[in-house]
């Protein structure tokens, strides 16, 4: 009779308070988990909860099933973020007009990288237009840009401006084509300014694929590659991926980059500069 009590009490699970926390609370902890670690197992997250494996495999069908996590067999990740795709680029004017404040601020922490001398590209974009503002009173810098309309308002300013020549897209006014590319072969660049129309944890995009070959241009003959990207344009993708972080050095943003863009920038040794904050310094690649 004694023994027949003791297997009962050896089979009869214990009772814990961890045990008894309310299923969405048991959840909300479960995402918890997955955020921080990026990936979850079913037993160790049973051991840590105090919880049966079963009931943990079932949490993780709930909160998989409402597309808060990614479910496999052993346990969970966390799901990826979704990406918004650009399929058609708005005109300059409606693009200048976007994210105005988060642009000018982008603008004067970029500036603070052009150091006197040196030798600038400076991409097409409602963003790098902002920024050529910048350099308008520089004396003693050489300005090459691969956009008329912010040719012509650098031709104002105190330093020489050199516009690339080649085909030049209507609106737009950006300058591209075999011509352009090869005026940029043959230049050597202290640092060029990029616009982009999204990034992605792949890298950085653009919307035509004659923009995007002189941005790869700029790049190959610039010391230093500094993308200007404001935040709107977080997980945004669109017909061309320019390059991966790898081939960036500066990131200037206005905003703090969420986790999932942050590490592959971190890994690729980029610098992120949010507007703002501490004032950057002009460093060798």
């Amino acid at each position: 009779m004694q023994l027949n009590m003791a297997k009962r009490m050896q089979m009869t699970p214990v009772m814990t308070n961890a045990s008894r926390i309310p299923a969405t609370a048991r959840r909300d902890r479960l995402i918890q988990m997955i955020g921080q670690r990026r990936y979850i197992n079913v037993s160790d997250a049973a051991v840590e909860l105090q919880v049966s494996e079963m009931t943990i495999r079932r949490d993780l069908d709930r909160l998989a099933e409402s597309g808060l996590i990614s479910r496999d067999h052993g346990g969970a990740t966390a799901r990826a973020p979704e990406t918004a795709f650009d399929a058609e680029e708005p005109a300059f004017e409606v693009r200048g007009r976007r994210q105005a404040d988060a642009k000018e601020k982008i603008a004067r922490a970029a500036a603070r990288f052009v150091q006197p001398g040196q030798t600038i590209g400076i991409d097409t974009g409602s963003t790098t237009h902002r920024f050529a503002r910048e350099l308008l009173d520089r004396p003693g810098l050489r300005l090459f840009c691969s956009n008329l309309r912010t040719a012509g308002l650098l031709a104002g300013g105190k330093s020489p401006v050199y516009a690339l020549g080649g085909l030049i897209r209507p609106h737009e006014f950006s300058v591209c084509g075999p011509m352009a590319s090869s005026q940029l072969s043959g230049l050597w660049l202290d640092a060029v300014f990029l616009g982009v129309s999204g990034i992605t944890a792949q890298g950085i995009f653009d919307y035509t694929l004659e923009d995007a070959e002189i941005k790869r241009a700029f790049m190959e003959r610039s010391r230093q590659v500094v993308v200007l990207c404001d935040s709107s344009k977080f997980d945004h993708r669109s017909l061309v991926q320019v390059g991966p972080y790898g081939q960036i050095h500066v990131l200037v943003t206005d905003a703090a980059l969420p986790e999932h863009l942050a590490e592959p920038l971190d890994r690729a040794g980029v610098q992120v500069v949010v507007a703002g904050q501490e004032a950057p310094a002009f460093s060798e690649p």
